[in-house]
């Protein structure tokens, strides 16, 4: 199922913190793959307020590392989609579904309308959820 990740491209690609830091941390084992994907990828990228907040946290043990995907956000390479009260019932619903794997806020977010959107992440598990 991890390859599919790879391979495939949708309308929309939701990026995860998990799929950010390994584009920032050159020692995490996914980050060639997540490098080649950024520079053959066509789609747009969406993220959130949350998964960047857990990254830069995630990415703590570099400033450089830090600085650096501050700029890409800056510099407009992934879109942030702002969750909005109303997605709370949907973040609630996928929280109580998948209540048995490992799953935080910053994972469980889902875009309102998801049909088209693939949620870009390491784990297989995480990656199907719409």
């Amino acid at each position: 199922m991890e390859k599919k990740i790879w391979h495939h491209l949708y309308i929309v690609l939701r990026y995860d913190a998990d799929s950010l830091i390994a584009l920032f941390d050159s020692s995490d084992k996914y980050h060639h793959k997540t490098v080649n994907f950024i520079e053959t990828n066509k789609s747009p990228l969406i993220t959130t307020l949350a998964s960047i907040t857990e990254t830069l946290h995630l990415l703590d043990f570099n400033r450089n590392a830090q600085i650096d995907f501050m700029e890409w956000v800056h510099r407009g390479a992934v879109e942030i989609y702002n969750i909005e009260n109303s997605d709370f019932n949907r973040l609630k619903a996928l929280t109580e579904k998948y209540r048995d794997l490992p799953m935080d806020f910053a994972d469980s977010w889902a875009d309102k309308n998801s049909a088209g959107i693939f949620h870009l992440s390491k784990s297989p598990a995480r990656s199907c959820s719409k």
